[in-house]
């Protein structure tokens, strides 16, 4: 789906895959997409970022139209401070237009996740 796959790297703990993708690549996918694009903003450091990596891969077989990728706060930082993210986890769902949805901060598990993204994505 990305268009530099040499540039992306994958990340797994249950055989779903996200995208470890750039900000350059964000906007790209955003350009040419016609559906939600959900963006898990997080670092490798960040323990309930870690926790919550097997909660979206399996949340993404549940909400197939939708667009699930990942972004390094540590890589990204001009992204995070265009966005206003001040802490994470933070999840920021973009529509078809590119613009931002809706955005929740904090991990939470998968059941409030999944009632979240029902009212986001449908």
């Amino acid at each position: 789906m990305l268009a530099d796959k040499a540039e992306t790297s994958q990340t797994t703990t249950n055989g779903n895959l996200m995208n470890q993708i750039t900000s350059r690549q964000l906007t790209e996918l955003l350009s040419r997409t016609n559906s939600y694009t959900l963006v898990d903003f997080y670092a490798d450091w960040c323990g309930p970022c870690q926790r919550m990596t097997p909660v979206l891969e399996d949340l993404q077989d549940e909400f197939p139209s939708a667009n699930f990728v990942k972004i390094d706060t540590d890589e990204e930082s001009d992204l995070m401070s265009a966005l206003k993210i001040r802490s994470i986890p933070t999840l920021v769902v973009y529509g078809a237009d590119g613009e931002v949805v809706d955005r929740w901060e904090g991990g939470q598990d998968a059941d409030e996740i999944r009632t979240w993204l029902e009212g986001v994505v449908g």
